[in-house]
C-alpha cells in the first residue's frame, strides 16, 4: 500500500528538495485536520471582537483615541491593552493549531476540543508570550513617530523578530517555556535550521501571498463598481459590484486563515526537525544536517 504521507514526486523529474518535502507534508497533515482552519477563523473573529470591545467604548464613551501616533499616554495604554487581549486570543488559538499538528504528527487524531485543551494548559506561558509580543509591537509602532528612518528601522526589526520567533509557539506548547527561554531557544533553532526554515516558509507563502493580492484587487474592484453604480443610479452595476466585493472579501479572509494554519503546521514540522523528532513521510536522511548553534 502506498504511504499516504509519501514525499512529493514532482512532474518532469524535478529535483527533490527538503523544503519541497516539508511543504508537501504540511499540506497533507493540515488536509487531515481541516477543522483547524475553521478554528483559526473563529479565533480571528474572536480577536477582532475583543479588540473592538476595548477600543470602541474607550473612543465612544471615554473620548480616548486608542492609537500610537497622535494620542497621549492614555490612548497608548488603551491601545496596548486592546492589542494584548487580541494577541492573547490569537496566540491561544494558534497554540491549539500547533498542538493539533503535534498530535497528528505523532500518529494521533486531533480534535478541536483536545487541541484547545492542550493550549489552555499552557495559558500562562502563552499569556506571557502575548505580553512580550505586544510590547515589541507597541515599541515598533512607536517608531512611526520618527519619520522615514523610524519606519525603516521598524521594517528591519519586524522581519528580524518574525524570523527569530518562528519556533516560539511550538516551544511553548511542547515544553512550556517562558518568554526569555522561548526567544533564546527559538533563535538558536532558526540558526540551526536556517536554510530549510527560510526556503520552506518562502515556498509555502508565495502562492498564498499572490492569492491574497488577487483577492484584494477583486474586492476593491467590487467596491469601485458599487460606487459607480450608486453614483450613476445603475442598480445592476451596484448589485454586481456588491457580489464581486463579497467574493473578493471572502476569498481574502479564506486565504489569510488557510495560510496561517499552514504556517502553524509548517513551523511545527520544522520544530520537530530542529529537535530530532520524525516528520511523517520524510526520511530524516533526506533532510540536511542541523547546523551547530554554539
Amino acid at each position: 500500500m502506498a504511504d499516504p504521507w509519501a514525499p512529493p514526486n514532482p512532474p518532469g523529474g524535478a529535483k527533490f528538495t527538503p523544503s519541497r518535502a516539508l511543504v508537501k507534508a504540511t499540506y497533507q497533515l493540515l488536509m487531515a485536520d481541516k477543522s483547524m482552519i475553521v478554528l483559526l477563523f473563529g479565533g480571528g473573529v474572536a480577536a477582532a471582537a475583543v479588540l473592538g470591545g476595548i477600543m470602541f467604548p474607550a473612543w465612544f464613551y471615554g473620548h480616548i483615541t486608542p492609537n500610537i501616533v497622535g494620542s497621549g499616554w492614555v490612548g497608548i495604554v488603551v491601545y496596548a491593552a486592546a492589542i494584548w487581549a487580541a494577541t492573547f486570543v490569537m496566540v491561544l488559538v494558534t497554540g491549539a493549531v500547533v498542538a493539533a499538528a503535534m498530535i497528528r504528527a505523532d500518529g494521533g487524531t486531533p480534535t478541536v476540543r483536545a487541541a484547545i485543551g492542550v493550549a489552555w494548559s499552557r495559558r500562562w506561558q502563552l499569556a506571557a508570550w502575548a505580553t512580550v509580543s505586544t510590547l515589541v509591537g507597541v515599541l515598533m509602532n512607536l517608531l512611526q513617530r520618527f519619520g522615514i528612518g523610524g519606519l525603516a528601522v521598524r521594517l528591519v526589526a519586524g522581519i528580524g523578530w518574525a524570523v527569530a520567533t518562528i519556533f516560539a509557539i511550538p516551544l511553548v506548547i511542547s515544553e512550556g517555556t517562558m518568554p526569555a527561554a522561548t526567544l533564546r531557544r527559538s533563535a538558536a533553532m532558526v540558526k540551526g535550521t536556517f536554510g530549510a526554515t527560510i526556503r520552506s516558509n518562502i515556498r509555502l507563502a508565495a502562492p498564498w501571498v499572490i492569492a491574497m493580492v488577487v483577492s484584494l484587487i477583486v474586492a476593491v474592484a467590487g467596491v469601485v463598481a458599487i460606487a459607480v453604480g450608486v453614483s450613476g443610479h445603475l442598480t445592476g452595476t451596484a448589485l454586481l459590484g456588491g457580489a464581486i466585493a463579497v467574493v473578493g472579501g471572502v476569498s481574502f479572509f479564506f486565504t489569510c486563515v488557510t495560510s496561517a494554519a499552514l504556517s502553524a503546521y509548517l513551523h511545527t514540522m520544522l520544530f520537530r526537525y530542529a529537535t530530532g523528532q520524525p516528520i511523517p513521510g520524510i526520511d530524516p536522511a533526506d533532510l540536511p544536517p542541523l547546523r551547530a548553534t554554539s
